[in-house]
């Protein structure tokens, strides 16, 4: 998730070089050369700039595009071993389906636009913001956003922070979910509780990495809105529309 091996320091410098040239070391007063966090895709760096600005490079690793169509071959022809999926079961659509979110998530300025696309929607949010990108340091594998404190929220649940402090997080985020379906429309469709930081100094959740995001399209959210009204509701009959109508398998009883 954010421990995953990282660039030798002679590769770091050879992309730095490659994405901003070979005088890349004057555009920033400071760059820390560990990583601050490494996942599958990308490592992240902490950098200053000459005026002050404190960043978040996220840097792809070399290769990684190329990887993902033979990582997906082997999965694929892994997949046709006797007895491991149920020989019912087609994952041809499946693996094409995740090659591509993969591919897509190596696509750094689709990502920017998405992050700068998202923060805009969100709007002034007390609790959950948005680090601003960094447009002039950005380029195909390098997304350069303000940098952003704090911890991943799953921390809390593990000695890291006062019931007050999990109740407010869990509030503000399932508040999130709900407003990214309904009035925003975009939606952050990455699982993964590095990408909530929470800030305890602050009380702040810091949202990051837009690599997999997705636009809930106005069909979806009708179908979602009229769930949720069965639910108020208490409509058994209705919530069984509603559920068989957004694809969901309904209960016999979906009430109790």
């Amino acid at each position: 998730r954010d421990q995953a091996h990282v660039m030798p320091a002679t590769q770091l410098t050879e992309v730095l070089e490659r994405e901003y040239g070979s005088d890349w070391h004057r555009r920033f007063r400071r760059l820390s050369f560990q990583p601050i966090a490494a996942a599958s895709i990308g490592q992240v760096h902490r950098a200053e700039t000459h005026d002050g600005r404190v960043l978040a490079l996220k840097i792809q690793y070399p290769g990684v595009r190329k990887s993902i169509a033979s990582d997906m071959a082997n999965l694929a022809l892994l997949a046709r071993t006797p007895g491991l999926v149920p020989a019912a079961f087609d994952l041809t659509s499946l693996l094409a389906r995740v090659r591509a979110q993969l591919e897509h998530e190596t696509d750094y300025r689709a990502e920017a636009r998405a992050a700068t696309d998202y923060r805009l929607r969100l709007g002034d949010d007390p609790v959950v913001y948005v680090p601003a990108v960094a447009d002039e340091h950005c380029t195909d594998h390098i997304v350069a956003t303000d940098f952003a404190p704090g911890v991943p929220v799953d921390r809390l649940a593990h000695g890291g922070g006062t019931q007050a402090q999990r109740d407010h997080v869990a509030a503000a985020l399932s508040r999130l979910a709900a407003h990214e379906f309904f009035p925003m429309r975009p939606v952050q469709t990455d699982p993964n509780f590095g990408n909530y930081l929470f800030d305890a100094a602050s009380g702040r959740i810091a949202l990051i990495d837009f690599g997999a995001t997705e636009a809930v399209t106005p069909e979806r959210v009708a179908q979602l809105r009229e769930l949720g009204r069965a639910l108020r509701a208490d409509d058994g009959p209705r919530l069984a529309a509603a559920s068989a109508a957004a694809g969901f398998t309904a209960a016999e009883d979906p009430v109790e």
